[in-house]
């Protein structure tokens, strides 16, 4: 391989590197407004992580949670809520935490039916 060939690749190495510890600070920071009770900033910055990476099961996981206590203020919410844990479920089957998340969405709208069945599905049991 010649020296520009290495280069090149090496430039290109740096770049992926750059962009993926780049994606990973901006879930963290996503994440780190959720803990901090920043729901909305929360949600606009996991949402350019998911434009970025469209199958990143956290961020919806994230989204999800945050739109559920934005819920709190208008109920409309919960349907946003849906969204982004039906896709975390979706993207990552084997994660019962995104499941739990979601059978509590479904309490939230009062309908038990969905709560339990959404539990049931989880791949492991639940722990309360």
């Amino acid at each position: 391989m010649s020296s520009k060939s290495r280069t090149i690749v090496t430039i290109l190495v740096l770049i992926l590197v750059s962009l993926a510890f780049s994606q990973n600070r901006r879930l963290q920071r996503g994440i780190n407004y959720f803990n901090d009770g920043q729901y909305q900033r929360a949600v606009k910055e996991l949402k350019e992580v998911i434009k970025r990476d469209p199958n990143n099961d956290q961020a919806y996981l994230y989204i999800g949670m945050a739109y559920r206590f934005l819920a709190a203020d208008n109920s409309d919410q919960l349907y946003n809520a849906l969204g982004g844990l039906y896709q975390a479920v979706e993207i990552k089957r084997d994660n019962p935490k995104y499941f739990y998340q979601l059978a509590l969405v479904y309490d939230d709208m009062d309908k038990l039916g969905l709560s339990l069945s959404t539990a049931e599905k989880s791949p492991y049991e639940l722990a309360v």
